[in-house]
């Protein structure tokens, strides 16, 4: 690459650059000009009259906001707001006397006769807690098996420990590992 003052010297040379100098400066700006151009700009442009609106534009802004509230973040937004104020309602909802309802289960305890709620106690007896039956004094009351089926026999001491020492005898140490 040539160094700077080649450069010049080639520059200086060319016929092209030689004419643009002898020109002498392309254009040139009255004085004060660019001071006075905001002025005269603002002379010339009139002051528009406030735009008066009908009623179809203001149909076309309804309608563009609809729009914008359809779209599903404002949907859900929405729908969000809405079942949170139903549940807060049906939660804080005052009852009034007249208007009391009975929970589904004490309604319907009238409708069961005492056989078929004797029955149904008598099958389901484990299920039971038995401090139920000792604060209502049904532990000293004897229950009835269902008609339907026999009452379980009592099992014999002898064989019950007969079958646990068989069970003992067929875990290995690895299920009682597992179990404890």
């Amino acid at each position: 690459m040539k160094n700077s003052d080649e450069l010049r010297e080639e520059l200086e040379g060319s016929p092209f650059l030689q004419k643009m100098k002898d020109k002498g400066e392309g254009f040139k700006v009255p004085a004060n000009y660019f001071k006075n151009l905001p002025d005269e700009v603002w002379k010339q442009v009139k002051p528009a009259a406030p735009p008066q609106e009908s009623w179809l534009d203001k149909a076309e802004l309804f309608l563009l906001f609809l729009q914008n509230l359809w779209r599903p973040r404002y949907v859900l937004a929405v729908a969000t707001i809405a079942a949170v104020a139903v549940a807060a309602v049906c939660f804080f909802a005052e009852k009034t006397p007249g208007n009391e309802s009975q929970p589904i289960a004490a309604v319907r305890l009238a409708d069961i006769s005492d056989e078929e709620l004797q029955a149904y106690v008598s099958d389901n007896i484990g299920d039971f807690d038995r401090a139920l039956f000792t604060e209502n004094d049904l532990a000293e009351q004897e229950v009835e098996p269902h008609p339907q089926q026999p009452a379980p026999a009592k099992p014999n001491l002898e064989e019950m420990e007969k079958y646990l020492d068989e069970v003992i005898d067929e875990i290995d140490v690895e299920d009682l590992e597992k179990l404890l």
